[in-house]
């Protein structure tokens, strides 16, 4: 009698768990579904359908909606994808407390994941959106492991492989996030620290080499032959550039007959157009900038940066201040509803909303879901700084708690928001 009492009690508290996870779950999908496409989605769903590489963007994206295109609709699919991870990382973090949980603990459950911001992001099809997922998901997985002492066996392995293999391909930082989750991973079956950091060298080099094959693979090079690699580090950099002429201070002196001199040239044009909340309000960089090697880049940019050290400072300062939510968020993209479009692009001669068969446009959340961000943007919603201190607190608790698995998701965190500076 005393065993199925308890066993019903702890069913009860399972279905709580659940109905949590469904409420929180149906409104995301309500709002999310059929998937946000913005610019930048539009153009990997084009990449993912045709494997042809016509942006920037993380191959692994454009490759998995390529997939999910193929087996009907790859906007919708993401959404549930992206959910569905973020689902089941939501009942890892329940973890086996449920037996121990009360009916306000579920509450403040549902209210904390029903976070507006998590609900309208759900379903926007943005590779930030599921790295955090995929993120969150891999290390409360791993968590759940050490929490029970269990060892996972191959397919769980192979299911983490997947999830790092995500984390790798769709951010850049994502490395950080593997290669601290392959550390605790050796760690299941080595003990020396020896040992355990020559077995983390093979469980992070597997996802980043099933990335890289994948990406090779499937997806065909960009058609001019630029460096996909240094794209992001040449767009920054003239970004500083820009921000440093911006605020007063001195480029680097050469010939304007030069390569690098009409680079520099093209810079200094743009310095009206510099704005710190964001990047894209800056003309693409010039033919003479492109072409300009790496090293020679790095130069021009460290020599700025040395010339005019403080006033550098003042540009970076003013750009992570807003955002972490110090100024204006208005002023910065905060949400994406709807289909965005026309798109044209110039290496494709038909528009890509036509192309793909999609019709732009606000779909039937996108009022509700615009309006509710737009007024959210004025509070701690929608402002990092909410967030880095609501962390630190979980750091604390974590650190008391001896949860180290946790704690290094949230190290990787703060790395990663550090790493926007």
């Amino acid at each position: 009698m005393m065993s199925n009492k308890k066993n019903g009690f702890l069913q009860a508290w399972v279905w709580m768990a659940v109905a949590v996870l469904l409420i929180e779950a149906g409104l995301a999908l309500w709002a999310g579904l059929p998937g946000q496409l913005s610019t930048d989605s539009i153009i990997q769903l084009y990449e993912g359908r045709t494997h042809q590489t016509i942006s920037f963007n993380p191959a692994l994206m454009a490759i998995l909606l390529g997939v999910l295109d193929s087996l009907g609709n790859a906007p919708i699919g993401f959404v549930l994808l992206s959910q569905g991870l973020f689902s089941w990382a939501v009942w890892l973090a329940f973890g086996e407390r449920t037996s121990r949980g009360r009916w306000w603990q579920f509450l403040l459950a549902a209210v904390l994941i029903c976070n507006p911001v998590v609900l309208a992001y759900t379903g926007i099809v943005w590779k930030d959106v599921l790295f955090a997922h995929a993120s969150i998901a891999l290390f409360l997985l791993i968590n759940r492991w050490y929490e029970q002492k269990s060892k996972p066996d191959i397919l769980q392995i192979c299911v983490v492989v997947v999830l790092m293999t995500i984390v790798i391909g769709v951010r850049q930082q994502g490395l950080l996030f593997a290669l601290i989750a392959a550390v605790w991973l050796a760690s299941f079956f080595e003990k020396t620290k020896l040992r355990v950091l020559a077995l983390t060298i093979p469980f992070v080099l597997g996802p980043w080499l099933l990335n890289k094959t994948l990406s090779d693979v499937v997806q065909k090079p960009f058609p001019d032959g630029v460096n996909v690699a240094t794209v992001g580090l040449k767009i920054l950099m003239q970004y500083d550039l820009v921000g440093i002429s911006a605020n007063g201070g001195t480029l680097p002196a050469r010939a304007p007959s030069s390569s690098e001199g009409k680079a520099l040239a093209n810079i200094t044009m743009q310095t009206p157009q510099y704005d710190r909340f964001r990047v894209d309000t800056l003309v693409g960089p010039s033919s003479d900038y492109w072409a300009l090697p790496i090293a020679d880049t790095v130069k021009l940019w460290s020599g700025a940066i040395s010339a005019n050290f403080g006033l550098y400072a003042k540009h970076r300062m003013d750009h992570f201040s807003t955002l972490l939510g110090f100024e204006d968020m208005r002023k910065c993209l905060p949400v994406h509803s709807g289909i965005s479009g026309p798109v044209q692009h110039s290496l494709v001669e038909q528009e890509l909303t036509s192309f793909l068969g999609l019709q732009p446009g606000m779909n039937h959340s996108s009022e509700y879901v615009i309006r509710t961000v737009w007024e959210l943007t004025k509070t701690p919603l929608l402002m990092h700084w909410a967030y880095a201190l609501i962390l630190l607190v979980i750091a604390v608790v974590l650190l008391i708690q001896k949860r180290y698995v946790l704690l290094s998701l949230v190290g990787c965190c703060f790395t990663y928001l550090a790493s926007y500076f």
